[in-house]
């Protein structure tokens, strides 16, 4: 993959997030490197999207654990 490929990938990403939207076609669907290079970078960013999610629900079970033993 180019240097110019890696580029415009890393662009369409932060555009993506900052419309809060990852969809599921890259910026070029038909190139097999760039769609498979896509898919790694929407499943890395799901993963960070679950890790942070399980995070706040422990923070909260926690929180309410202590609450509930103080009370």
């Amino acid at each position: 993959m180019t240097q110019a490929t890696q580029k415009q990938l890393i662009d369409y990403v932060d555009l993506c997030l900052s419309n809060g939207h990852i969809p599921v076609k890259g910026p070029q669907p038909d190139n097999a490197e760039t769609r498979q290079e896509w898919e790694f970078i929407r499943l890395a960013l799901e993963a960070i999207r679950y890790h942070a999610l399980f995070a706040q629900v422990r923070a909260i079970c926690l929180s309410q654990s202590n609450a509930s033993l103080e009370g």
